[in-house]
Order: structure tokens, then C-alpha cells, then sequence
């Protein structure tokens, strides 16, 4: 299962709640007889924190009437380790919201999670929250899971996942790994495609034949030959 569940807020909102409905929690909440419990006056809404069980159910903390619809929400903040990250939602495209100068919050109610992490492993799950029965449970199906080469440059990310990635995941994948991508030596870029262009083959050999052309031949020496009839100082030359 994906590991967005740990990464994951949610929460039980509840609207036209009732003005005494709305100062009774206010009372509560004032006196710590309940806690992750917010009224919002001005719309008349509650919103109420969830847990996520181990099976996927949503608890919400303090239990209200009715739940109209939950809203999910996951943070990014500035370190290195922490995935660049963007949601595919029915309203569109949404960015995370600054909250401070470290943290970032993006909410929504149901969409596609997309995550770019520093060693451009890029990861997308949908995410939404699915009643049965009288319980509420969350769903995330992983869409994607794939690494790009360090070789691909910001110019080359669109042509690379055309054909590895949803059609409606494209945009979002390479605007987020722009934002983790590391800068790239072009000249090493250009020697490794070269080398992944050669066909792989054994080294070639020279040709005996020609090596045997053009190499030196050691002089030849032989013992003299005497034949019948020679003198002794015939002999002598032929040795000299």
C-alpha cells in the first residue's frame, strides 16, 4: 500500500450546524472536554479531526450528526528530503499554500497526489474518501511509480514520460521535477548518449594477416655447407 497514508491530515467538516449547536462546542472546547473540534461561526460549519485506522476507516474525534464531506489535506515543507507536491482535483490543478516560512499545505476532497522527490523518483496515487455502510473509509490507488534518469534534462522530461505517464499527470510530473532537478553537466549529458547510441559489440581485433605484413623478419643465418673438394681456406671464407 502507499506510504501517502502517513503523510495525510483529515478532517469531518459539517455545515448549517445550528447557532446552538455551534456555542455548546464552543463551550466544550473551552472547558478541554473536547478537543480537535473548530467552529467556524461565520458559515456555520464544524470541522472535526479524523483518525485513519489501520483498516482505512475514518474516526472522527468528537462524533456529530451527519458529516457533509471530509477534507484531505497533506503539507511539504523546505528540506531536501521532503517531495515537491501537487494535486489533480475536479476544480483543477492545486499548489500547496505557504502556512510559514517552512511549511506548506495543500486541501482538497478528493484528487490525484503527486509527489517529485530529490532523486526524481516521481510517485502519483488517488486519494478520496468512500462511505459504506455508516463508516467512512479512505482510498488511495497508486498511478504511478517511475524514476527518471539523471540524464534528462528540464527540455527532455515532457518526451521521456509522453508514453510512461497518465495524459493527465504530464503536466504536473515535469513542472514538479523542475522544481528537485538537480543541475546537469551537459558534456557528460552528450558523452553518455553517445555511448548508449554505439551498438555494444566485441573489440576489434587486429588482422593477423597484415600484422604478419608488416612485421619485422628476423635475419636468417644457417650453417656453411662444404662440399667435396674444398680446401681448407675455401672453408675459412664460407665461415667468415
Amino acid at each position: 500500500m502507499s506510504d501517502l497514508k502517513n503523510f495525510l491530515r483529515i478532517v469531518a467538516v459539517t455545515d448549517r450546524v445550528s447557532e446552538d449547536e455551534q456555542k455548546r462546542l464552543i463551550a466544550m472546547s473551552k472547558d478541554k472536554a473536547i478537543e480537535g473540534v473548530s467552529v467556524d461561526e461565520q458559515r456555520s460549519r464544524v470541522r472535526v479531526n479524523c483518525e485513519v485506522l489501520v483498516s482505512g476507516q475514518i474516526k472522527p474525534v468528537y462524533q456529530m450528526d451527519h458529516v457533509n464531506w471530509f477534507k484531505i489535506s497533506c503539507s511539504e515543507t523546505d528540506s531536501e528530503k521532503c517531495p515537491r507536491i501537487g494535486v489533480i482535483s475536479d476544480v483543477g490543478t492545486l499548489f500547496p499554500t505557504p502556512l510559514d516560512d517552512y511549511r506548506s499545505v495543500v486541501s482538497f476532497r478528493n484528487g490525484t497526489v503527486v509527489r517529485a522527490f530529490a532523486n526524481r523518483r516521481l510517485l502519483a496515487d488517488y486519494v478520496a474518501v468512500r462511505k459504506q455502510g455508516q463508516d467512512y473509509f479512505l482510498v488511495i490507488d497508486p498511478r504511478l511509480d517511475i524514476s527518471v534518469p539523471s540524464y534528462v534534462d528540464e527540455n527532455g522530461l515532457a518526451g521521456f514520460l509522453k508514453d510512461k505517464v497518465p495524459a493527465d499527470v504530464l503536466g504536473l510530473a515535469c513542472e514538479l521535477l523542475k522544481k528537485v532537478g538537480k543541475a546537469v553537466n551537459p558534456a557528460w549529458v552528450k558523452g553518455l548518449q553517445s555511448f548508449k547510441d554505439e551498438r555494444p559489440g566485441r573489440r576489434s581485433k587486429p588482422d593477423r594477416k597484415e600484422d604478419r605484413q608488416h612485421r619485422p623478419r628476423p635475419e636468417s643465418r644457417s650453417d656453411p655447407v662444404f662440399k667435396q673438394g674444398m680446401t681448407s681456406e675455401d672453408a675459412a671464407v664460407l665461415e667468415d
